[in-house]
C-alpha cells in the first residue's frame, strides 16, 4: 500500500496539535509540524533568517540576536500585508523542507501515512501534494477560551488573529475529512477510529 499524504489544518486554537499528537500516538504515522520547522528556518543561521530580519529590521531581535517571536506575531497579526510578506519570505523553504521529509519516510517504509500538520495548508498551496485533507473543528468560544488559558492572550489580540485567518467555510471547502475537537481526546478517537479504518490505516 502506497504511503498516504494527509494534511491537517485548522483554525488557531482549533486544536491541530493535540489531534496530531493523538494520531502519533495510536497510529503508524510520521508526523510533520510545519510550524516547529519555520521556527527553525527563523533561527540564526536558518534560510529565512536573514530575510526576515532585513524586511522587519532589528526592532524585532531580542538581546542574543535571535528573532523575538512575541515581537514578530504583534506586528504580522495587527497588519494582514505584513503576515502575507511574512509567509512569502518563509513558506517556500518550509514546504521544501516539508517535501524532503516526506521522500524520507517514503523511502524509509516504515509508516503507512505521514501526516502534515499546518495552519496555512491553503495559502501555501499544501493541498497540492495531499491525498487528503484533515480539517479540525472547534467552536468558537471554546477556541477563545483554549487561546486565554493557554496562551495568555487577550481579547483583543485573539479578535485581531480570527479576522486575519480565511473563512471556515474556504477550509472545509478543501477537506476531505472534518474532525470535531470540542470536549478532548475519546470524541476525537472515535471519529479517528472510522476515518484511518476507512484509509486502511490500523
Amino acid at each position: 500500500m502506497a504511503m498516504l499524504v494527509i494534511g491537517l489544518t485548522g483554525g488557531i486554537g482549533s486544536g491541530k496539535s493535540f489531534v496530531a499528537d493523538i494520531i502519533k500516538r495510536h497510529y503508524p504515522v510520521a508526523v510533520i509540524d510545519t510550524d516547529s520547522l519555520a521556527r527553525d528556518l527563523m533561527k540564526k543561521g536558518g534560510s529565512a533568517y536573514n530575510r526576515v530580519k532585513e524586511y522587519f529590521g532589528s526592532g524585532i531581535l531580542a538581546e542574543d540576536g535571535e528573532i523575538d517571536r512575541e515581537r514578530l506575531s504583534g506586528i504580522v497579526f495587527s497588519d494582514p500585508d505584513s503576515l502575507s510578506k511574512l509567509n512569502s519570505l518563509t513558506h517556500p523553504a518550509v514546504q521544501e523542507k516539508v517535501l524532503a521529509l516526506i521522500r524520507g519516510y517514503r523511502e524509509s517504509g516504515n509508516y503507512l501515512a505521514v501526516l502534515v500538520e499546518t495552519a496555512l495548508l491553503i495559502e501555501a498551496g499544501y493541498q497540492s501534494f495531499c491525498d487528503e485533507v484533515f480539517y479540525v473543528h472547534a467552536d468558537e468560544k471554546i477556541r477563545r477560551m483554549r487561546l486565554k488559558e493557554s496562551r495568555g492572550y487577550t481579547d483583543k489580540k485573539i479578535y485581531r488573529i480570527l479576522a486575519n485567518q480565511k473563512p471556515e467555510e474556504e477550509f472545509i471547502r478543501h477537506a476531505t475529512w472534518l474532525i470535531e475537537n470540542n470536549s478532548g481526546e475519546e470524541e476525537v478517537l472515535r471519529q479517528l477510529e472510522v476515518i484511518m479504518s476507512a484509509k486502511g490505516i490500523g
